[in-house]
C-alpha cells in the first residue's frame, strides 16, 4: 500500500456474544504477488492465524495495490526484527520482575508499535473498556488479530500447543505468559480453564477465539463453550468484540 494509505483495522466492541463480522480483505497477507507494471496482483491470500496449514482464496478478482519500494520493504523488514528482537529483551529479562501493570503497559506498548511498522491503523467503534480484567473473546481472520487486541486491552492469549514449536513465535508467546491448550484433549482443556480463572483472579485481561479456528469473517462458527468456564470460575466479565479489516486503498 502507499505509504500515506495504511491499512485499518475496525474494532467493534459489542454487547452480544452474537454477532456477524463483515467480509475482510487484510492487508497484504499474500502468498503470491505477482508484478505488473508496477503494482502488484492478490493471486492468493493466506490468512495464517494459528493455523499455518490454513488459507483462505482471495477474491476472484485481483485487488491492484501499490507495493513499497524495495528499500523501503528493506527498512521495513529490519525495523520488525529490531521490534522483534526488543519485544524478546523485554519478556526474558524485564518481565520476570515487572508487576502485572508494568506487564500490561510494556505488552500495549510493543503491540502498538508492531502494528505503526505494518501500517496498520487501529480505529474503535466505541471506547475500549477500563483495564479491569476480563475474558476477552474475538472472531479470529488474521494473525494480526493477536497484535490488534493487545494494543487495546493488554493481557494473556490462550492458544493451541502447536504454537509452542514455531520458530521465534513460540518462545515469545511462552515467555509471554500465553495460556496453551490441546482441544482434543479433555484434561488440556480443564487445565486451560483453571489457568485462564487465575489470571482473571489476579487482574489479567484473558483473550481467545471461542470459535476455534479462523474465517474469512463473512460468518460466525458455533463457539467451543470450555473457553467461558475461566469466566465461570472466576466470576469475571466477557467481553465480546468483532474485528474486520479494510484496505483504506480500495476501501474493500
Amino acid at each position: 500500500l502507499p505509504p500515506d494509505q495504511p491499512a485499518v483495522t475496525r474494532v467493534g466492541w459489542l454487547r452480544a456474544l452474537v454477532f456477524r463480522a463483515c467480509v475482510t480483505t487484510p492487508r497484504r497477507l499474500c502468498e503470491n504477488l505477482v508484478t505488473r507494471g508496477g503494482h502488484a496482483a492478490v493471486t492468493s491470500v493466506g490468512y495464517t492465524v494459528g493455523m499455518l496449514d490454513q488459507t483462505l482464496p482471495c477474491p476472484t478478482d485481483p485487488i491492484q495495490i501499490a507495493l513499497r519500494p524495495r528499500r523501503g520493504q528493506f527498512l521495513a523488514l529490519l525495523r520488525l526484527a529490531c521490534e522483534l528482537t526488543r519485544g524478546a529483551l523485554i519478556l526474558w529479562l524485564l518481565f520476570p520482575r515487572l508487576q502485572r501493570d508494568d506487564r500490561r503497559r510494556h505488552i500495549q506498548s510493543w503491540a502498538t508499535r508492531m502494528l505503526l511498522i505494518l501500517r496498520i491503523d487501529v480505529q474503535c467503534d466505541g471506547e475500549p473498556p477500563d483495564a479491569v480484567a476480563s475474558l476477552v473473546v474475538s472472531n479470529h481472520i488474521s494473525w494480526l488479530d493477536v497484535l490488534v487486541i493487545q494494543s487495546l486491552m493488554p493481557g494473556l492469549f490462550i492458544a493451541k500447543t502447536e504454537v509452542q514449536s514455531w520458530p521465534v513465535i513460540g518462545k515469545l508467546a511462552r515467555a509471554s505468559g500465553t495460556i496453551f491448550v490441546d482441544r482434543l484433549s479433555l484434561k488440556s482443556t480443564r487445565r486451560m480453564a483453571e489457568r485462564s480463572a487465575e489470571a482473571l483472579r489476579q487482574g489479567y485481561c484473558v483473550a481467545g477465539f471461542p470459535e476455534g479456528t479462523s474465517s474469512d469473517g463473512a460468518d460466525v462458527a458455533a463457539f467451543h463453550a470450555n473457553l467461558f468456564d475461566a469466566a465461570v470460575k472466576a466470576g469475571g466479565d466477557v467481553q465480546p468484540l468483532g474485528l474486520r479489516y479494510v484496505n483504506s486503498h480500495t476501501g474493500v
